[in-house]
């Protein structure tokens, strides 16, 4: 059915922009997005953990499969809250800074040595999606100022004196004396 009147859990409200939304729980725990021209029709506060009636048909279909209801109107508040269907909160999941992250990825290959391309890796891209090249530099720039990696710069000729061609870095300076007597 495209429209449908379900009860609603009120679980997350928005009103610090000029965007003010809330979402919803329906019974069945599916969400549902709340537009401020609705709240607004409704005439009366909305808070998490209220339930209310209200009409939804099926969201947009560029946002449907996170959201699938869009809410058209609040009919009325319910008075009693059922425990049951107040979803539970989501458990906060630590991310770690890039820096940290970088300077715990250089302490597990001590002995070797990075460019800022090496450093463009998984295990940074799973924690830091939208990091680039230059965000990896400043930290890896970041933990040598501080001290605690090692950094070569590497010249393409013996005349060019201003401007490395790029860098290198390791957390032991051993990893840069290979072949070194």
């Amino acid at each position: 059915m495209l429209i449908e009147e379900k009860e609603l859990v009120i679980t997350n409200v928005t009103t610090l922009t000029k965007m003010a939304a809330a979402f919803a729980w329906t019974e069945e725990q599916e969400d549902v997005f709340i537009s401020r021209d609705v709240i607004a029709a409704f005439g009366s506060d909305l808070v998490a953990g209220d339930l209310v009636k209200a009409v939804v048909i099926p969201n947009r279909w560029d946002k449907r499969e996170k959201t699938p209801y869009k809410c058209i109107r609040i009919s009325s508040r319910v008075s009693d809250t059922p425990e049951t269907i107040v979803p539970d909160p989501e458990p906060v999941v630590e991310i770690p800074p890039l820096r940290d992250l970088i300077h715990d990825l250089m302490c597990e290959y001590e002995n070797e040595f990075f460019s800022v391309e090496d450093m463009s890796h998984q295990e940074i891209y799973e924690h830091h999606p939208r990091t680039g090249r230059e965000e990896i530099r400043v930290a890896l720039d970041g933990l040598h100022t501080a001290g605690l990696i090692c950094k070569a710069a590497v010249f393409s000729s013996t005349n060019q004196s201003h401007k490395a061609s790029f860098n290198l870095y390791s957390k032991d300076i051993s990893a840069f004396e290979w072949g070194v007597r």
